[in-house]
């Protein structure tokens, strides 16, 4: 259960960190003009930062890292972007981890309290009425 829950937390973390990636960044346009010939997308390309944070196992993992990496090299291709790329290491997946658990502990141990306190109004309320 334990182990579950270290996971879902982790993939939560992970899918919040490369949402947030492209948040940053040069405030320039981006639109070129929709279809113009390719010929010329590697000028206005290059204008075009893109960063890409991949999870633990980076390119090379056969799983969502490389689909991420090859429209990643389509668009290098295709609009000549310049590209930043980060990887997750297992360090920082496991500070992630230990830091949702903590929470999540901190959060079960405040509904403990909360039903317990339920529990005993209740039984106060039976005992009384």
């Amino acid at each position: 259960m334990r182990v579950q829950r270290r996971m879902t937390v982790l993939a939560a973390a992970l899918a919040g960190a490369l949402a947030l990636a492209g948040c940053g960044g040069d405030s320039g346009t981006t639109s070129g003009g929709g279809g113009g010939d390719s010929g010329g997308g590697s000028d206005a390309g290059s204008e075009i930062n893109v960063g890409v944070a991949y999870d633990v196992g980076g390119r090379g993992d056969q799983s969502f890292n490389d689909s991420a990496a090859a429209g990643l090299d389509q668009a290098v291709e295709e609009f000549g972007i310049t590209v930043n790329e980060a990887e997750a290491s297992a360090a920082d997946a496991a500070r992630s981890c230990d830091a949702a658990e903590r929470r999540c502990d901190e959060a079960n141990e405040a509904l403990d309290s909360a039903r317990a306190r339920a529990e005993k109004a209740a039984m106060s309320a039976k005992l009384g009425g």
